[in-house]
């Protein structure tokens, strides 16, 4: 097999790591390359080997899923939410797939516009947040054209399965089970005790529309975020159309583990 190494090149643990990654995959008889920012990536490449934490995995993701391969993440990060195994377990885990002992699991990413123009994608979500504006955002929401909900507060955003463990989790909205192919719109400290996270199908087109109450004091302006590396900035009036990408991202799964257990694990190390 030929491995496509994505390091987390900000982390002195993940690039130490890196040597040895590619001297296991060597010795037990794969090719391996590391991938350089900005490069195009071998075409005949079988598995992108991510080395960092989850935000590693995103942007990797971002780089490289139209190579549409499985992606196997090895933690060097803290939590480690999409990662599947630690560096010590990296020859076992390598020899269940070597034997396909293993299964790929389909994740869903979102994808959308903003004022019919700009596109953007992301596995996890889309934020609309005041970020360092200092007034209160009012936000109107449709789906399908059908006005759903509107409310003051910080913000609103629209997650994936994969990203309600994310942001979404702390914004008190619900976890989506990995496989599910809805969308989870999540008010962001909404000024309304009848604003309520809502489930819809992601074959369906959700709009967000932003108004501002005034100029900020500073000048600054609200912005859009996805997975936390893309940022837009917002204006009065702006609207933001997402749905599913139609594109799927697989993740290579080596352990047992149900997603219960992943999660219950998982959050015990916060």
């Amino acid at each position: 097999m030929k491995f496509l190494i994505y390091p987390n090149r900000t982390s002195g643990s993940a690039m130490a790591f890196l040597a040895e990654a590619e001297a296991e995959l060597r010795a037990a008889g794969h090719d391996c390359a590391v991938y350089e920012d900005g490069t195009t990536p071998p075409r005949d490449t079988d598995i992108v080997l991510t080395i960092g934490g989850d935000g590693t995995v995103l942007r990797a993701i971002r780089a490289l899923c139209d190579l549409d391969v499985p992606f196997w993440a090895v933690n060097r990060g803290h939590l480690g939410y999409l990662t599947e195994c630690e560096p010590e377990d990296l020859r076992q885990h390598l020899k269940l797939i070597e034997q396909n002992h293993h299964h790929l699991e389909k994740r869903v990413m979102l994808c959308g516009s903003l004022n019919g123009g700009e596109t953007f994608f992301g596995l996890n979500e889309t934020v609309i947040h005041r970020c360092g504006y200092t007034r209160t955002l009012r936000i109107e929401v449709a789906v399908e054209g059908s006005p759903i909900m509107a409310f003051a507060g910080d913000g609103i955003l629209v997650a994936t399965a994969t990203g309600s463990t994310a942001y979404n989790l702390s914004a008190g909205g619900p976890i989506l089970l990995p496989e599910s192919r809805e969308l989870v719109i999540t008010p962001i400290c909404a000024h309304s005790a009848l604003c309520a996270p809502m489930v819809v199908p992601g074959d369906k087109e959700i709009t967000v529309i932003v108004s501002m109450e005034g100029e900020d004091a500073h000048g600054m302006h609200p912005q859009m975020v996805t997975d936390g590396l893309v940022h837009h900035q917002l204006k009065a009036g702006d609207s933001v159309r997402c749905r599913l990408d139609t594109r799927t991202v697989k993740m290579v799964k080596t352990t047992h583990d149900s997603f219960y257990q992943l999660l219950q694990k998982k959050m015990s190390m916060r």
